[in-house]
């Protein structure tokens, strides 16, 4: 069964004929439930026309008893001196089996009894019915009129289904007689029976027709996606740039090729990173490695003095912690991007990290006699992480003095939103060409050769990835030989924080 429903085709098939067999079955049931209504209400309706034309013969001998002296009937009402012999008569007359009325096939019987439930004349002979249900006859005594099934067992014959309705006879506020009318169900059930047969093999029929139009009609549906499985079944590491054919139509399956597109192009975009920041870094840890084996080759080859080995010591340690902060900067970077650590924010002040920034700079830039302003609020709080918000102005205001040249300026400066805020950091240094500001944000990547030789490329790479961690912007604006400003948007509140102190 697991293995039945793990097609998306059969699922969609199975729930279809579902729905298909609920339909018609609802539709069957109606159709068989309301031909049955109209049947048995056209079956009452003829019994209480019997009965009411028996009642009104009854009345119309009663009235004619009462008459005195008037012989007009008197050869179908014979004188006694027993007036209920003579009803005995009359009823017997009235319920003659010669009388009995028959409509569209549907024979209709009647029956007398009197108000103890008493049968006085009976069509049958002997009568089918000679007493009445202990319920139905206190029903009837009450006056209210009783419409009832019954089976009917005859010897050596099946049973007979019947339908009876007993019509009470009242005279002057009292049940005097209760007239009863009824016919046999058997031709009724009969034609229900056939309705029932037609039903069923015209819902068996129309419903493997459009069985087989739905499975017919979910293979069309589904073949683009089948196309899209084995173009993507072909799909390897070395073929990433392959996309599937968006098809013509409009709906869910262009969407579904469109997003799987996109999803290759991002996947190919990150295969192509890392096999650069691997190249890359294998470039960057190279050199100082190279630069380590040297100099210990050197050293091993005679005798030094202490100052020398003091000296290839002290030259391997500067590199062995240039190698640490690359790989320092590149697990930051691999932790911001995949968001595996949490990010801790509070509520920090935004002029109190870039006054702290702006102190530990400040050495730097009067070696080469840059002037370090700062303009904006006093006061300014936003939820974030202080020791990222600290290292991302940190790299931005080095990166700004590093390509400033002497006699420069640096501007800080921030604008309070309603939302949050957007920071300016402006130099007037010596700019980025048009076609390198794309790459400014690469790992590894140098806007241009004046970079001093302890920069490797991966300070603006942390700058952009701790801003995407907050949820905010950054863009840049440069000109060769006027300067370069970084403008950065930071939300007052994090919108997903993973903690929050």
């Amino acid at each position: 069964m697991r293995f039945f429903f793990a097609s998306v085709r059969l699922r969609i098939f199975f729930l279809y004929a579902l729905i298909l067999i609920g339909t018609f079955s609802l539709f069957g049931a109606s159709i068989y439930f309301y031909s049955r209504h109209q049947i048995y209400a056209k079956i009452d309706t003829m019994l209480d026309m019997r009965a009411g034309g028996l009642e009104d013969s009854i009345r119309t001998y009663l009235k004619t008893r009462s008459l005195q002296g008037s012989d007009r009937l008197a050869w179908l009402f014979p004188r006694s001196e027993d007036t209920e012999e003579n009803f005995l008569t009359i009823a017997a007359f009235l319920t003659d089996n010669k009388l009995s009325v028959q409509e569209e096939k549907i024979k209709i019987f009647a029956d007398i009894f009197d108000a103890g439930g008493n049968l006085i004349a009976s069509s049958h002979t002997p009568p089918l019915i000679a007493t009445l249900r202990s319920d139905i006859l206190r029903a009837a005594q009450s006056g209210s009129r009783q419409v009832y099934d019954y089976i009917v067992h005859s010897p050596g014959k099946s049973p007979s289904h019947a339908r009876a309705m007993i019509h009470p006879f009242i005279e002057k506020g009292e049940v005097r007689y209760l007239i009863q009318v009824r016919t046999s169900l058997n031709p009724v059930r009969g034609e229900l029976a056939g309705i029932s047969r037609l039903l069923v093999f015209s819902m068996l029929t129309t419903l493997l027709i459009a069985s087989w139009a739905g499975l017919f009609l979910v293979k069309i549906t589904l073949w683009p996606v089948d196309r899209m499985v084995r173009k993507i079944q072909n799909i390897r590491g070395d073929n990433l740039s392959a996309r599937i054919a968006l098809p013509d139509s409009n709906d869910e399956i262009r969407r579904l090729a469109r997003t799987f597109n996109e999803m290759l192009e991002r996947i190919e975009k990150s295969f192509i990173a890392q096999k650069e920041i691997v190249q890359d870094l294998s470039h960057e840890l190279k050199t100082p490695l190279t630069i380590m084996r040297g100099q210990l080759e050197v050293a091993l080859k005679k005798p030094r003095e202490r100052a020398e080995y003091e000296a290839i010591l002290r030259s391997n340690l500067e590199e062995t912690a240039r190698i640490r902060r690359i790989i320092d900067d590149l697990l930051m970077l691999a932790r911001l991007d995949s968001r595996s650590t949490a990010l801790e924010v509070k509520n920090v002040l935004l002029p109190g990290i870039i006054h702290s920034v702006l102190e530990s700079t400040q050495m730097l830039a009067k070696e080469k006699n840059i002037a370090i302003a700062f303009e904006g609020p006093a006061e300014a709080v936003l939820e974030a992480n202080e020791v990222h918000l600290h290292r991302l102005f940190t790299n931005l205001l080095e990166n700004a003095v590093k390509y400033t040249p002497a006699g420069g300026q640096v501007l800080v400066s921030f604008v309070v939103e309603e939302k949050g805020f957007w920071v300016k950091v402006r130099d007037n240094g010596v700019g980025i060409d048009a076609d390198r500001l794309p790459h400014v944000f690469d790992r590894f990547y140098r806007a241009d050769n004046h970079r001093r030789s302890d920069s490797y490329g991966l300070g603006l790479s942390i700058v952009k990835s701790i801003v995407d961690a907050h949820q905010g912007q950054i863009r840049i604006e440069s000109q060769p030989g006027v300067g370069t400003t970084f403008h950065i948007y930071l939300p007052k509140f994090h919108p997903m924080p993973f903690f929050k102190i």
